[in-house]
């Protein structure tokens, strides 16, 4: 067992304040699963895995409604059998890559990647979760780089890349304000494109 402290929010009638509040006992337990695998010169693949598993074994502190952010009953209470466990930290993540880098040529070396990562669903509050949470996402990145290229003392190195290729739409942050009656999200960039251009001395 070990302790556990989360920040939570206070709100009232003349504003909102963040505390620590301290959950007292949890019991956590993970997993992490990496592998590469290169099945041709030039090729790499990569995958990984992570588990987690949160246990509170006792939370004391005030009940809150998850809906009206209200207090739920006067005084403290052990709500380790209904706090959100997902603080920051989502139960499954994991992502697989693929990667080919060509055989160098005279002007350059071309390098092309895509990667998948996956999130699971994720809370930012233990108990005023329902209106900020994040839902389970997978996000498509690619990117293709022309490295080495020669330009007097140094090189060149130029890239084209993609990111959340599929537009994934889902919340990065999230903040109930409870009794204040309104919650604040933000969301991670849609998909998005760029160009790099880099030049390293040597």
């Amino acid at each position: 067992d070990i302790s556990n402290e989360r920040t939570g929010i206070i709100a009232g009638s003349g504003g909102a304040s963040s505390n620590i509040v301290n959950a007292g006992e949890s019991q956590t337990s993970g997993l992490d699963l990496d592998a590469t695998y290169v099945p041709a010169p030039g090729w790499r693949l990569t995958a990984n895995y992570g588990f987690l598993d949160v246990d509170y074994r006792e939370f004391i502190t005030g009940p809150l409604d998850p809906v009206t952010g209200y207090p739920a009953a006067l005084g403290n209470t052990d709500i380790s059998a209904a706090a959100d466990t997902r603080l920051y930290a989502p139960r499954h993540t994991g992502s697989v890559a693929a990667e080919y880098q060509y055989a160098p040529w005279s002007f350059g070396q071309l390098s092309v990647r895509c990667d998948i990562s996956h999130t699971g669903e994720m809370a930012f509050h233990p108990q005023l979760s329902l209106y900020d949470s994040s839902e389970a996402h997978t996000i498509v990145n690619a990117r293709a780089t022309l490295a080495e290229i020669p330009a007097g003392s140094g090189r060149f190195e130029f890239s084209l890349w993609g990111r959340n290729l599929t537009g994934e739409e889902y919340r990065d942050f999230g903040i109930d304000f409870g009794i204040l009656g309104f919650t604040i999200n933000t969301f991670a960039p849609l998909r998005s494109y760029g160009v790099d251009l880099a030049y390293r001395f040597r």
